[in-house]
């Protein structure tokens, strides 16, 4: 059974990608420095807490597992925190990847998919954005990861690494059951700021409303989690019997507006949310969202789940675990 190095694995993404793992008959280990990550979240996996930016630590873990692949998670995530703290988005997100990618090589390891972003687009002059437009970020979080994009095409021209990178926008939902989901200290994604606002943390603040956009809110393309995790499984496999390096959009093909999303929050769970009006943020294009053609041809992969479920399965992960994984 093939063993796969999950970084950032204790986090939302890389927890339930852990378990999709797990259930395609890959063993998943995780590694991550429990920043942003719950242990609880790893579950009965094997685990090892370590920093990408400690170059021996990774190197120690990736000795000691031998892993047949990875899945790099590990990074900062927030567009608008990385206009604020830039160097540590560098710092880790590019300091920490390039370690990865050299004790990778040191150790003779191939194979990685990175969990790339759809903000390397920045504001796209057409949509939807595909693969082929120009990559011009608008946040240091996306120039962060267009970096160790261009890190990934480099070492696959000089045969150093294979991998495929993984462009999406906004993730959201949890497990169908509720058991797992999303949990941070620093929740800045719109779904769950939005839900927890109605279990009455704070008022929502919404980032601008006169975008040139049909209601004046940004336009995103929003992705169930789960359907995430699979299209990181689908590349893996797609990546053994396939060397060199390509980038996909995992998207839904459509945009939904900040209101719409806010709506439809409305009408699952039955409550109505107060909001004020606040100043835009740097670095949001005011609409993007992408084509999956290229995953659909490449890798086989479609989203299942639709805007509404994700809603439904967001609402009963944090309805059943107002404190995360902290407990009730």
């Amino acid at each position: 059974m093939q063993k796969i190095l999950v970084t950032g694995g204790a986090g939302y993404i890389g927890s339930i990608t852990s378990r999709i793992l797990s259930n395609e008959g890959f063993t998943p280990v995780i590694v991550d420095n429990l920043a942003n990550g719950n242990r609880e979240a790893v579950g009965e996996f094997e685990f090892h807490e370590a920093d990408l930016r400690d170059y021996e630590a990774i190197h120690d873990v990736l000795s000691a597992v031998k892993p047949d692949g990875v899945i790099h998670f590990a990074a900062l995530k927030a567009a608008g925190e990385s206009m604020e703290i830039p160097e540590a988005y560098y710092e880790n997100n590019v300091g920490g990847s390039a370690n990865l990618f050299k004790a990778m090589i040191d150790l003779e390891l191939d194979n990685v998919v990175f969990s790339s972003t759809a903000a390397v687009y920045g504001d796209p002059e057409k949509l939807p954005v595909d693969e082929d437009d120009a990559t011009i970020p608008t946040s240091v979080y996306g120039h962060s990861k267009l970096q160790v994009e261009e890190q990934l095409d480099w070492l696959a021209k000089l045969n150093r690494l294979s991998s495929i990178r993984l462009r999406y926008f906004n993730v959201a939902g949890a497990l169908e059951d509720g058991s797992i989901g999303e949990d941070s200290p620093k929740l800045m994604n719109l779904i769950p700021r939005l839900i927890k606002c109605l279990q009455g943390e704070a008022t929502f603040q919404l980032y601008g409303n006169d975008y040139e956009t049909k209601d004046g809110t940004n336009i995103r393309d929003y992705i169930h989690v789960v359907d995430l995790a699979k299209a990181h499984v689908m590349a893996l496999q797609h990546l053994s019997k396939n060397k060199g390096t390509d980038y996909i959009n995992i998207a839904v093909g459509e945009g939904y507006s900040n209101m719409e999303i806010i709506d439809l929050v409305e009408k699952v769970s039955g409550q109505k949310l107060e909001y004020d009006v606040v100043d835009r943020r740097a670095g949001d294009p005011a609409e993007v969202y992408a084509s999956n053609e290229k995953a659909k041809n490449v890798l086989g992969w479609e989203p299942q789940y639709g805007l509404e479920e994700i809603i439904e399965h967001a609402w009963k992960w944090h309805s059943t675990h107002p404190h995360g994984y902290k407990g009730e």
